[in-house]
């Protein structure tokens, strides 16, 4: 990892193969697809629950794969590990091979995103929370001059009661 990102990332994190000129003013004009756009999911939850299955899958299917590789080549290891020492060693291993493949997957077939949870989903409500806790603004010359907002979000985001 320290050597790609040290020899092979040119500017802006673009790839440049060892020996190419590095071109600070190249542009590469790629698509980049998410995971469930190469199935055809197209609604936002369906590509929520599809990429927590991937993911899920991929830390199940893993952990079966470290559990019998750790029992067979590490035995003496495994019997003297509890439970939530193998679980932690488990997850910081596969979370670690992650990291490899993900970048295979950009490099390869151009996927930005395994799993994708929309915003509309979570942060929403915490958003308008946050916003709601700001200071109505203060009338002045500007603030009487632009646009009123119209629907009940940009109200809170503008400072309104949001009624």
């Amino acid at each position: 990892m320290i050597i790609i990102g040290t020899f092979i990332r040119g500017p802006g994190w673009q790839w440049f193969w060892p020996g190419q000129t590095w071109d600070h003013n190249r542009l590469i004009y790629e698509v980049n697809r998410d995971l469930p756009d190469i199935f055809g999911i197209t609604s936002n939850m369906a590509k929520a629950l599809f990429g927590a299955v991937v993911v899920g899958g991929y830390y199940l299917l893993g952990g079966f794969l470290v559990y019998s590789l750790f029992r067979r080549y590490m035995g003496k290891d495994f019997k003297r590990m509890s439970l939530l020492q193998f679980g932690i060693t488990q997850f910081l291993l596969l979370s670690m091979v992650a990291l490899p493949l993900k970048m295979a997957l950009r490099l390869l077939w151009h996927i930005k995103y395994v799993w994708i949870t929309p915003g509309s989903m979570f942060e929403k409500r915490r958003w308008s929370l946050v916003v709601s806790r700001w200071p109505t603004p203060t009338v002045s010359a500007q603030n009487m001059n632009r646009e009123r907002p119209t629907t009940k979000d940009q109200r809170l985001i503008f400072g309104g009661s949001g009624a």
